[in-house]
C-alpha cells in the first residue's frame, strides 16, 4: 500500500473519531452518562489526539493486512464489528465489573455507540485505502498496488 493512502486513511479516521466522540459525548449525551469523580472536566487534548492517532494507525494497519475481496462496505462493516467485539465489548464489561459506578445500561449504550462508530469507520477506511478494489477479473484485490510491485495481480 502506498504511504500516502495510509496517511490519508489514518488522518480521516482520526478526524472521524474526534468529531463523532465530540458530537456523542460532548453534545448529544453530555447529561446522560454518570460522571466519574476522578474525571477531568476537559480531556488533555494532546494526549487525547495522540491516543486517537495511535488507535487510527492500528485500525488502518490491521485492516490493510486482513482485507479480502468483498466490497468496501462489506469489508469495512465486518472489520468494524470485529474491532467492536475485540475492544469495546470486553472493555465496557470489564469496566463495569471493576468500577460499577454507573448502571449497566450506560455501558451497553456505549457498546452500541462504538459498534456503530466502528462500522462507519471501517467503511471510511475501506474507501480511503482503496481496499478492496475491483480488479478486471471482478475478484477484488489490493487496489493495484500488488501488480505494480510485481507480486501478482490481474
Amino acid at each position: 500500500m502506498k504511504p500516502g493512502k495510509l496517511v490519508i486513511a489514518v488522518l480521516a479516521a482520526t478526524v472521524f473519531l474526534y468529531l463523532t466522540d465530540w458530537l456523542w459525548y460532548g453534545m448529544m449525551m453530555k447529561d446522560y452518562y454518570t460522571p466519574h469523580t476522578e474525571q477531568n472536566a476537559m480531556p488533555v487534548m494532546m494526549w487525547y489526539v495522540l491516543g486517537l492517532l495511535i488507535f487510527s494507525f492500528a485500525f488502518v494497519s490491521v485492516y490493510v493486512k486482513g482485507v479480502s475481496g468483498d466490497t468496501p462496505v462489506g469489508e469495512g462493516a465486518r472489520y468494524g464489528l470485529w474491532v467492536t467485539l475485540l475492544v469495546f465489548v470486553p472493555m465496557n464489561l470489564i469496566q463495569f465489573s471493576m468500577y460499577n459506578h454507573a448502571p449497566m445500561m450506560e455501558y451497553f449504550v456505549d457498546i452500541v455507540y462504538h459498534g456503530i462508530q466502528m462500522v462507519i469507520l471501517g467503511i471510511i477506511v475501506a474507501y480511503a485505502t482503496g481496499l478492496p478494489a475491483s480488479r478486471d477479473d471482478g475478484k477484488g484485490g489490493t487496489g493495484g498496488d500488488d501488480a505494480k510491485q510485481g507480486t501478482g495481480g490481474g
